[in-house]
């Protein structure tokens, strides 16, 4: 094919590339539309250009690859992997059409004109649009990012064989056709190959992040063991203060001091009490240190647990980087607080409709509505260092590969940052 017929096909294969590629990173098509046809078209004028020279129009996907790294401004290795995908899911289409012919045992030379290429690129411009609309390819996106440096090396072993394919077809398209079965069978059984190899190495890896989370708070529950033990070694000496009251004191005031001081020990009771009963000791263990921690902080720290999130999807140690996160910087905005009433933060758990929430509350008289479209983005913080911004990041990315919701809320200077599971 030459000339016109070239570029309307080049044009409407890197159009659906493109749109592919939006999905994936959650871009609004309506407002870069005619960017992302403008790109298309110069590229498109650029094979067209080289086509007499004979060389394969493999180079327009370095193309795209150049104009995702200008257009996102993501890190070299994050931006091949999804141009990689991108590009895969784009060729599994135009095959996917082939694939019938190719069983009838139909001859190319007779059914490759341009109408049938046509046909075939505009199916895979009219799926694109579909899957940009339908099939939400960012939450792949977010799932895939915390394996990025595992799946690198498949996006790469991919481009190769898309490579491979792409000069094949260019130059000897007889040829990879006839063999295209084998190909084929080749190419998946060398991904799958290295799918189940990175599945082993990722399985491995969350496994011991799992373990080093179990160590870091058995010795927390350990501390709280023995506590609670501490506590019940004493209660003979509560017994005998209780007596002395009964002693020492006149009849009418005696059973005002001993309630009073009954309560008082049931409060100091209670905690130890409640965390040591849980089940999930990992939440166990960050309550108790961040008790710990509060104590030290003179903030008060209140939680109310009516779900230990059994039935939810996070994981340990995903647990611990958002309870440790949000309460965290719920003890800096009430740190300084000179009100006592005003250093308090309140954790609360619960399960309804079938949904886990994580909820921390604090009062905030210095959070401005401004903050919340911004405070979970990439290395935002209120204040002036360069190693904050992170945390509620990492609270976002975690919440999201689990297809949760995060929440923040402003009302009455109270600031709640709630977790839907």
């Amino acid at each position: 094919m030459h000339g016109i017929n070239l570029l309307i096909l080049t044009a409407i294969e890197i159009f659906s590339i493109v749109v592919i590629w939006c999905s994936i990173n959650n871009i609004k098509l309506s407002k870069y539309l005619v960017r992302i046809c403008l790109f298309a078209i110069l590229i498109s004028i650029s094979e067209m250009i080289t086509e007499p020279l004979k060389v394969s129009g493999s180079y327009m996907y370095l193309l795209f690859l150049a104009g995702a790294l200008i257009a996102l401004k993501e890190p070299f290795k994050q931006t091949i992997v999804f141009v990689i995908i991108t590009l895969m899911i784009g060729f599994a289409i135009q095959a996917l059409q082939m694939l019938p012919f190719l069983l009838m045992g139909k001859d190319l030379d007779s059914i490759y004109t341009f109408s049938f290429a046509l046909k075939v690129d505009l199916i895979l411009a009219v799926v694109s649009l579909i899957i940009y609309k339908w099939v939400p390819l960012n939450k792949i996106k977010i799932k895939l990012m915390e394996v990025i440096d595992e799946i690198i090396f498949i996006a790469i072993s991919i481009a190769l064989i898309i490579v491979f394919v792409k000069l094949n077809w260019d130059f000897r398209k007889s040829y990879m056709w006839s063999q295209l079965a084998l190909f084929s069978f080749i190419a998946v059984t060398l991904v799958l190959t290295q799918i189940t190899f990175v599945k082993t190495v990722i399985e491995k890896k969350e496994q011991k992040k799992i373990i080093e989370v179990q160590n870091q708070y058995i010795p927390i529950i350990t501390e709280l063991v023995d506590d609670v033990k501490r506590k019940q070694h004493d209660f003979s000496n509560h017994l005998n203060t209780i007596y002395g009251i009964a002693q020492v004191e006149e009849n009418a005031l005696i059973g005002d001091k001993v309630k009073k001081y009954i309560q008082n020990l049931n409060e100091d009771l209670k905690d130890g009490n409640t965390l040591i009963c849980m089940e999930n000791k990992e939440l166990a263990g960050i309550l108790y240190s961040k008790q710990c921690q509060s104590n030290e902080m003179g903030i008060s720290f209140e939680y109310q647990i009516k779900s230990q999130l059994h039935g939810s999807k996070l994981k340990g140690y995903q647990l611990s980087i958002i309870l440790n996160n949000l309460i965290d910087n719920a003890f800096e905005a009430v740190k300084d607080n000179q009100d006592k009433d005003q250093r308090l933060v309140v954790v609360r758990t619960r399960e309804e409709n079938e949904k886990y929430y994580i909820s921390v509350e604090n009062y905030g008289p210095h959070f401005r509505m401004d903050h919340i479209p911004k405070i979970f983005s990439k290395g935002y913080s209120t204040k002036q260092t360069s190693d904050h911004g992170y945390g509620l990041y990492n609270v976002k990315k975690i919440v999201e590969s689990v297809n949760g919701q995060i929440q923040l809320s402003f009302e009455d200077s109270i600031v709640l940052v709630e977790v839907i599971l």
